[in-house]
Formats: structure tokens, C-alpha cells, sequence
């Protein structure tokens, strides 16, 4: 990419779906697994790297997927926290990377088209966060500048980079995004059940 900035994936999907009820990583969403969509989304974007993140049935997980194409780490500590996730990704993320885009494996609607908005803004500025919105209201992925992955490195529990965000609010660059889909995720059966019927997205 020139001299364009290194920008990984971490696709964090090490959670036990404990409000699903079952293994969420495997619903069938529009005729593949649901984690599928993330990872063909970061495959399809101008990423130089994508870590997939997994912890809970893990082997159960990588026998549906097509993993071919990127860097697999099994999380251990994962029923510590989504925390432990964003570390054990971070760990495969060389110096040379410039930033991460971390996704969520529940997000199927998060397209490489929008991974690359973020990308694209990324290359363009100096923040420290790049944050997707529709109408507004801000969602996932989220891309942070490696200037922070020392202090991503030192959370704990289940907070994600939720406080980062907070405290660099005033210095993130927001991207406008064409759908929804950021903003969704699936954490129930009637998220899911919702979201199958969708047409528009």
C-alpha cells in the first residue's frame, strides 16, 4: 500500500452467546454462518492483516468456517471479559501496523465497504478513533490508532474500549455511513429473528 498506513482486523468472537442461548458464531444468516459475514467483510477491505479472535467452542467454530485467509488465536481467559479478546488480538498486531479495526463477529450487516469508509478517513487524519454513525447515533467497528494499544492493553474485565472511547470523544473522527447495519448486533433470539426479515440492508 505504499505509503499508505497499516491497518489490521480483529474480529472478536470468543464470547459464549449466553443471552442467545446457543452458539451464535454458527446461526445461519442468509445462508452462511453469522461469524462468516465478518470475516469475508474484513477480507474484502483494505486490511493488511485479519486476526479472527475465538475463546468459547472454538473448534466447533473453525470446523464451519472458511478460515483460510487469516490469523486464528484462541483466547483462553475469555470468560473474563471482551478485554482478554482485544489483548490476545493486539498480540498478533506487529509494530509496523498503524492502527486496528476492531469488529465484532455478531455485526453480519457490517460490509467491506464500510471497513473501508473507516480505512479511507483513517489515511486522511491523525485520530486517535474512527467511529462509524448513521443518523447520529455512533456504532461498530471501531478503528483505533496504534497510539492507543498500550493503554488497550492495560483494560480489564468486560468494558471493551468503551472508556477509550469516552475520553477521546473530543479528538474521534466520525464516518458517516450509508446503513444501519453498525448499529446492529445479536445478542437475543429476537434480535436475530428481527434482523432475518430485513429486506433493505
Amino acid at each position: 500500500m505504499g505509503d499508505c498506513k497499516k491497518i489490521a482486523g480483529i474480529i472478536l468472537a470468543a464470547g459464549q452467546s449466553l443471552r442467545m442461548g446457543k452458539t451464535k458464531q454458527l446461526l445461519d444468516f442468509r445462508g452462511k454462518p453469522l461469524l462468516q459475514w465478518a470475516v469475508d467483510a474484513a477480507l474484502g477491505a483494505q486490511l493488511d492483516k485479519v486476526v479472527l479472535v475465538l475463546g468459547h467452542e472454538h473448534h466447533k467454530i473453525l470446523a464451519a468456517l472458511d478460515c483460510s485467509q487469516i490469523t486464528v488465536v484462541c483466547n483462553p481467559d475469555y470468560r473474563q471479559g471482551q478485554s482478554t479478546s482485544l489483548k490476545a488480538g493486539l498480540k498478533q498486531i506487529h509494530a509496523e501496523y498503524d492502527g486496528a479495526i476492531f469488529m465484532l463477529g455478531d455485526q453480519p450487516l457490517v460490509d467491506a465497504a464500510i471497513l473501508n469508509q473507516l480505512i479511507t478517513a483513517f489515511q486522511k487524519s491523525h485520530a486517535p478513533i474512527i467511529t462509524p454513525t448513521f443518523q447520529g447515533q455512533t456504532g461498530n467497528p471501531v478503528l483505533m490508532n496504534r497510539t492507543l494499544f498500550a493503554q488497550l492493553q492495560d483494560l480489564s474485565g468486560d468494558v471493551g474500549g468503551r472508556g477509550l472511547k469516552q475520553t477521546y470523544a473530543e479528538k474521534t473522527v466520525r464516518v458517516p455511513v450509508s446503513h444501519a447495519g453498525i448499529l446492529i448486533d445479536f445478542n437475543t433470539p429476537i434480535e436475530y429473528n428481527q434482523t432475518l426479515n430485513v429486506t433493505d440492508y
